[in-house]
């Protein structure tokens, strides 16, 4: 945990952006581990999600295919 808050420091601090992905065959780190990870981790001086993702996915089919919530940018 300590190398994720390490590295979302000094990316704030360099104004890069970070992105965590999980998909629907990620057997290693399933969504929720993703989501834990991210609500105990320290982004621009800020811990965890200032708002609960819900924001829906939409594919190119129109289909709902996730969730995708985006902060402090």
């Amino acid at each position: 945990m300590a190398f994720l808050t390490e590295l979302a420091t000094n990316a704030s601090e360099k104004n890069v952006a970070v992105m965590l992905y999980s998909g629907n065959d990620d057997s290693l780190v399933a969504h929720r581990g993703t989501e834990v990870v991210i609500q105990n981790t320290t982004f621009g001086g800020i811990q965890g999600f200032s708002r609960r993702p819900s924001t829906p996915w939409i594919d190119d089919a129109g289909l709902v295919g996730g969730v995708v919530h985006q902060e402090r940018n």
